[in-house]
């Protein structure tokens, strides 16, 4: 009736009692994070794919609460998930895409070189190593080794980062918990 032109006041019109609404998926986040992800070249070097971008939703999930992957797949039900050109997904696309990620992490850090330095290589690289332990015992790279976090018989992971001089990541790989800083 508003929208018509007429008045509607609560006291003289029951129609408002009459009105009800409802809250669509929220855009702005998603947007917000796609742009981020452009900007920063990972949409580029994920290519375009479903993969892709399931992975971009992983990303945009992680931001956003750090939960599991159904809680990625529900947090669908309030976000816009087709700003990253997705429709229905469950948590078994997302463990998929997890997959796919680590089959092309090699290419995808390389397309990520490539496009920050744009065939230029950086003066100079940084690398650094940190651990991980854990509580169970099943982990194919878990392994008794020096650990930084002093949690004597437990079994963790090595995990390496390559920065460049301004400590911007260019890659990380894990290795076996008794992986040596050296090697």
């Amino acid at each position: 009736m508003a929208l018509s032109g007429k008045l509607i006041s609560p006291q003289t019109d029951n129609d408002l009692s009459r009105m009800t609404y409802q809250t669509g998926k929220t855009v702005g986040s998603c947007l917000v994070v796609d742009k981020l992800l452009n900007e920063l070249g990972i949409s580029t070097a994920l290519g375009k794919s479903n993969m892709a971008d399931l992975v971009k939703w992983l990303i945009f999930a992680r931001l956003n609460e750090q939960g599991s992957r159904l809680s990625s797949v529900r947090l669908a039900d309030r976000h816009d998930a087709s700003v990253f050109g997705l429709k229905k997904f469950n948590e078994d696309n997302l463990y998929s895409a997890l997959e796919w990620l680590a089959d092309r992490q090699e290419d995808i850090q390389q397309n990520l070189l490539k496009t920050k330095y744009k065939g230029n290589k950086p003066e100079l690289f940084l690398y650094d190593v940190t651990s991980s332990y854990f509580e169970g015992v099943k982990n194919e790279l878990a392994n008794f080794g020096y650990n930084r976090d002093k949690k004597a018989g437990k079994k963790q992971i090595v995990i390496g980062m390559l920065t460049d001089k301004d400590g911007h990541p260019i890659a990380c790989e894990v290795f076996k918990g008794n992986t040596s800083d050296i090697t």
